[in-house]
């Protein structure tokens, strides 16, 4: 015996072990394959998701087939699973498979018993094409169920894929259907023509139509039924469920030639708030709903009266007062005043000398006006004040020495105006005794400058504003029209004292003159100089036409379009040479020798006009009472440093949007 032999080797017996455990189990899985395991393991997924199709569906056709009313010639397409390998077969069944069914598919092998499952094909991996498709053919394997598929039958196909061995996926089903499945179109909100009176709406809308089956474009098919289902309120049914249903009539809908239809809602409660929901059901009961759409039913009546209306005037500041007013309601034509201030009032106008020249609209904040919190009672919203139960409307261009008339007029959340406008008038107190020529307002001086009359419009021929005129003949033509009261072109410095100043506040400076938006910043101001003065419009012709008499562009002396209409000329000559010798003791012009050649017929320009500069911040700045404009810098000693806007042609030449007024001197 060799040495060693027939002993015990720990390390030899162990490695056998290990060798015979591995052969162990590798005999195992070669005899029993996945239906017996030798030993503990991890379970595998029970139907794991790789190993399901995906994208089943009945895209199109065989090529050169029409449609037809059964599956024959139709295209079954499916993604295959992500795992394939082990795949062997597909398994297509004919209609839906109940749990049982599929319970059994799942569980069962490959010797799978299909006894009373719906008709199925077994489709071998390699005869289906590589993108899997499939065309169904003309006949099932067990009859003609294929073939009594129709527009008034669903189909469902289930596929399967069956592997050889491990794991098998769930089978998935499709739903194929040749009719009508589709709800009926319905028009959009903006399609709804609406007229709603007090205790009604009509409804205007194109006919609905209704798809009737898969292959129907045109979407004409007859409808069921067409309702519209209303409730009070904003958003959803009402607590009490009250909802009303009116329906269209069946003649309308069988009357195919009526392209709209109509509908009136009525019996509606006064100043309602409705939702209304359209609802069309088709021939096979499906069913399509609109958007919520929302109506307030108007109120019919107008709204009352303001009361205790008041006017005062000092100096050119009017103030306006009077008590809210409040709509009615229904029977109840009388005011809701002393609980209910301003309740269904959309806005309150003011008509000054018979012209619109204010409003505050409380639409988008009536709950702030009619509030019954007291941190509400006082509101200020730019010339109106707001302190219950009282409103204050305050204006500070009041014409001197002219009577004014000026009205309060209501309009409710329906747009009804009330019957007739609360209405109050007086006489602005005059500023000086002199008494002004024809046309002419008169202005108090400062200091050197002498008090004076001046033009309330642009010097005229008839009715049209003089314009194409140099500054010599703008000179000219006021002394020989004025000769009878010794007129002149005006200076530079009454015209911008006339612009810019307030015989009833000597501190306050309005820097374009006229009345502004707000607080008279840039951007508020350019809007209503070009509504009111017509500054920057581009409308010359509208411009010379002397019978602008707008509230709203007129200083605070009473003169009408210094910042618009037409830039105009001033007497004195341009000069950047202080040197107060030159200036007239009486209205402060400067007539001595002009900077520029060719000599001291250069004259200054003051005033916006229509005419459209390249930029807007040109045409606001040209504007401004103090804004010399002509195409050079300069200061006269009479104004305070300013900016100078440059505009073409020059001064010695004319503009169609250059004018000029005449004053006369005390």
């Amino acid at each position: 015996m060799k040495p060693g032999a027939g002993r015990f080797r720990p390390a030899t017996l162990l490695l056998g072990m290990i060798s015979f455990t591995k052969i162990k189990w590798t005999l195992c899985a070669l005899a029993f394959g996945v239906f017996f395991s030798c030993g503990s393991k991890v379970p595998e997924e029970p139907f794991p998701q790789d190993r399901n199709v995906g994208g089943l569906n009945i895209p199109d056709l065989r090529k050169g087939m029409t449609f037809p009313d059964t599956l024959s010639g139709w295209y079954l397409r499916w993604v295959p699973p992500l795992s394939t390998s082990g795949l062997t077969h597909y398994y297509v069944f004919e209609d839906t498979l109940d749990a049982a069914m599929v319970e059994r598919l799942n569980n069962g092998t490959q010797g799978l018993d299909l006894t009373n499952f719906p008709p199925f094909h077994i489709l071998p991996v390699s005869d289906v094409e590589k993108d899997t498709l499939w065309e169904i053919p003309p006949r099932s394997l067990g009859g003609k169920r294929l073939d009594e598929v129709s527009r008034t039958d669903r189909f469902r196909f289930t596929l399967w894929a069956r592997y050889a061995d491990g794991p098998i996926g769930q089978p998935v089903s499709y739903s194929f259907f040749l009719g009508d499945e589709m709800p009926p179109r319905i028009p959009t909100a903006s399609e709804f023509q609406d007229s709603i009176g007090g205790q009604q709406i009509t409804l205007r809308f194109p006919r609905p139509g209704d798809q009737t089956g898969r292959f129907d474009t045109l979407q004409r098919g007859p409808l069921r039924s067409i309702e519209f289902i209303m409730w009070p309120g904003r958003i959803q049914f009402d607590s009490a469920g009250k909802v009303v249903r009116w329906r269209i009539p069946a003649e309308d809908l069988a009357n195919a030639a009526k392209d709209t239809l109509q509908i009136a809602l009525t019996g509606l409660r006064f100043y309602t708030h409705y939702v209304v929901v359209m609802e069309a059901i088709d021939s096979m009961g499906n069913v399509a709903r609109s958007p919520q759409m929302q109506y307030t039913t108007r109120d019919s009546l107008p709204p009352a009266e303001v009361q205790n209306l008041s006017s005062s005037v000092a100096g050119n500041l009017l103030v306006v007062t009077w008590t809210a007013s409040t709509d009615t309601f229904g029977s109840d034509t009388s005011p809701l005043r002393a609980s209910f201030p301003n309740r269904g009032i959309a806005s309150y106008r003011m008509v000054l000398n018979g012209q619109v020249v204010d409003s505050v609209d409380l639409r988008g904040q009536s709950e702030a006006y009619t509030s019954p919190d007291p941190a509400m009672d006082t509101l200020e919203t730019g010339r109106f004040r707001w302190k219950r139960p009282n409103w204050k409307w305050i204006w500070p261009n009041l014409r001197p020495g002219q009577p004014f008339v000026v009205e309060v007029q209501v309009q409710d959340l329906s747009g009804n105006d009330g019957i007739k406008a609360s209405r109050d008038s007086g006489t602005s107190p005059a500023i000086l005794d002199t008494t002004c020529p024809a046309g002419f307002v008169a202005v108090k001086g400062v200091g050197r400058l002498h008090d004076y009359c001046i033009e309330e419009h642009e010097h005229a021929a008839g009715d049209t504003a003089i314009s194409r005129v140099t500054w010599s003949e703008a000179k000219a033509i006021c002394e020989r029209d004025g000769a009878a009261y010794g007129a002149q072109l005006c200076s530079e410095a009454q015209w911008v004292r006339a612009c810019e100043t307030s015989p009833s506040d000597s501190t306050k400076v309005y820097p374009y003159g006229a009345m502004e938006v707000g607080s008279g910043g840039d951007l508020d101001s350019l809007t209503w100089l070009q509504d009111a003065c017509q500054l920057g419009t581009g409308d010359s012709t509208r411009a010379r036409a002397v019978s602008n008499a707008d509230p709203r562009c007129v200083s605070a002396w009473g003169v009408y379009d210094l910042p618009g209409r037409l830039g105009e000329w001033t007497l004195d000559v341009y000069t950047g040479v202080r040197d107060s010798s030159r200036l007239d003791s009486g209205n402060l012009a400067y007539q001595g020798s002009s900077d520029l050649k060719p000599g001291s017929d250069l004259g200054t320009l003051h005033g916006g006009s229509a005419l459209v500069l390249q930029e807007i911040a040109q045409t606001l700045g040209s504007a401004k009472c103090r804004t010399r404009n002509y195409p050079a810098s300069s200061e006269m000693d009479t104004l305070k440093t300013q900016g100078i806007i440059r505009r073409r042609p020059n001064p010695n030449g004319s503009s169609l949007g250059w004018g000029f007024r005449c004053c006369v001197t005390f």
